[in-house]
Formats: structure tokens, sequence, C-alpha cells
């Protein structure tokens, strides 16, 4: 896992990025 080298600032805007994806993906799914 090459994740655990980044910044624990740089995870947390991965992490809202992919929260952004899935609500994206959920919304099409309807």
């Amino acid at each position: 896992m090459g994740l655990l080298k980044y910044k624990p600032k740089t995870m947390a805007i991965i992490g809202q990025i992919i929260k952004h994806i899935n609500i994206n993906s959920v919304e099409k799914q309807h």
C-alpha cells in the first residue's frame, strides 16, 4: 500500500474525493 507514505492531510483530501465519487455513483444508479 503506497498510500501509507502520504501525509494525514493528503489522506483526508483523498478520502473526501472518494466520498464524492461514491455519492455520485450512488446518485447515478437511482
